[in-house]
């Protein structure tokens, strides 16, 4: 399917370094992979600043504690007035990304994936401008910060890890008419296993299918073991990561 109304060939993208640090190489991999599967897709990379191009982003979301809930607010806004597809920054991109989303865009406003249907996960969406679910989501989302109390003292919000993303995504999507990817298409490795990514003695066809179209990592857990790893050890290196990385990237 080469077009489908109200549904833009964007991939979005945020990214935002924690105070006193920087990207880590490994995701610029990662985005390498992306670049390099794009396809026909436009990648539309934000951050803090080029976001304020496309939405509106109220102070009080700037004043939440985690990055990840800026992620989480912007996905959702990014995604309901513009349509197109959501990638977090660390997803090693397998495929031309117009695999996962063009054969089901035409027939479902919204393409997600995860472990059951009707709890798609967030890292990865896809859907149509106006999306119906998307947009109760975004309209809940911004009821729950409306509630969240600022003033002289408070200078961070904190947020329920879950609360802006999931908490109110599967409670919609429960019994919505969407297109769900398995599990294994997706996140091969579970973020619970998210280790396996460090071993030495697996390999890419243990994990790596014929359909699979990309592969979730897990910044949170991985940050700390690999933010001061170079390119060439990751892309020489011998870790069920680096073997993904070089299989993604033709090397």
């Amino acid at each position: 399917m080469s077009s489908v109304p109200d549904f833009p060939k964007r991939i979005w993208m945020y990214w935002e370094n924690r105070p006193g640090s920087k990207k880590p190489v490994y995701l610029q991999l990662c985005h390498k992979t992306i670049a390099r599967h794009q396809g026909e897709f436009e990648l539309m990379l934000l951050d803090e600043t080029t976001v304020n191009d496309f939405i509106s982003v109220p102070k009080k979301v700037w004043m939440l504690n985690e990055i990840a809930h800026r992620a989480d607010f912007i996905r959702f806004q990014l995604l309901e007035k513009f349509g197109g597809v959501w990638l977090d920054a660390d997803v090693i991109l397998i495929q031309d990304i117009s695999a996962s989303v063009m054969p089901y865009i035409g027939d479902y406003d919204f393409v997600g994936y995860g472990r059951e249907r009707g709890k798609p996960s967030i890292n990865f969406m896809a859907c149509r401008r106006d999306c119906e679910l998307i947009k109760r989501h975004s309209q809940q989302m911004v009821e729950v910060l409306a509630q969240k109390k600022t003033g002289i003292f408070r200078k961070k919000l904190k947020l329920v890890w879950t609360e802006i993303g999931h908490d109110i995504l599967w409670e919609l999507a429960r019994d919505y008419p969407y297109y769900h990817h398995d599990l294994r298409k997706v996140a091969p490795i579970f973020w619970k296993d998210w280790e396996l990514f460090l071993r030495t003695d697996l390999e890419v066809g243990d994990y790596i299918k014929d359909d699979t179209l990309m592969v979730m990592l897990y910044n949170d857990f991985m940050f700390k073991h690999l933010k001061a790893t170079g390119e060439k050890e990751l892309l020489e290196g011998q870790t069920l990561l680096s073997k993904i990385l070089r299989h993604a990237l033709n090397q």
